[in-house]
């Protein structure tokens, strides 16, 4: 097939048939077609808008694909300065003790760093960006940065108090069982996600916000 007949091929394409064929071309094998495909799609944009907008309003709630991707990409950024963290830590003569306890709090800090910042910052992490998925609030706005906190940090935030200092655990009964009720509740997240119309974990209905897709954002 010519440019210019895959051109007009192109042209007689939805916006749900030039997404797909956006997110399955290889764009390393042919970039010059690639392009070709982006052009098409972004001058359907422009003369279409109103069909862009119903096409981006029908999609928006199709994430759980997209969150799985970008939760496993922000792991690897993890693992990866994990690792060199170790990678550090071993090389200096510390007391295994020492060490055992920096690494842990070092985790903390990655979480921080590599999805509390980013999340706090923009409404998205990196692997969220990669996959073309943001937070926003229960309306579908920006969401803010109270509701940004809270969303990130009702499941964690326990849980890193605890595993900083285990030793509240001996303190009371009570903050044992907190603490497993909370691990429960956590672990059931995805369920509730999975099954709830807009794909809402119970931290994003504790904290007015949706996790929305944007149409070809990710490729």
């Amino acid at each position: 097939m010519t440019d210019a007949e895959y051109l007009n091929y192109l042209k007689t394409k939805s916006f749900a048939e030039l997404e797909d064929i956006l997110g399955h071309f290889n764009k390393a094998q042919n970039p010059k077609r690639y392009e070709v495909i982006r052009q098409v799609w972004e001058e359907k944009k422009s003369q279409d808008p109103k069909g862009f907008a119903e096409f981006a309003k029908a999609i928006r709630y199709e994430t759980i694909h997209r969150r799985i991707g970008a939760a496993l990409a922000d792991l690897v950024f993890v693992w990866i300065f994990y690792g060199l963290g170790i990678h550090i830590a071993t090389k200096i003569t510390l007391e295994t003790e020492f060490l055992l306890i920096l690494l842990r709090h070092f985790s903390h800090l990655l979480w921080a760093l590599i999805i509390l910042v980013p999340m706090m910052s923009k409404g998205k992490t990196l692997g969220m960006h990669l996959a073309g998925v943001k937070l926003f609030d229960a309306s579908e706005n920006e969401s803010t940065p109270t509701q940004r906190l809270l969303r990130e940090g009702i499941f964690i935030f326990p849980q890193m108090v605890i595993g900083i200092f285990p030793e509240l655990l001996e303190l009371s009964w009570t903050l044992t069982f907190f603490g497993l009720q909370l691990s429960a509740i956590a672990l059931a997240n995805p369920i509730v996600i999975y099954f709830d119309s807009k794909h809402r974990g119970l931290n994003d209905m504790i904290a007015k916000t949706v996790i929305l897709r944007h149409p070809a954002r990710a490729y």
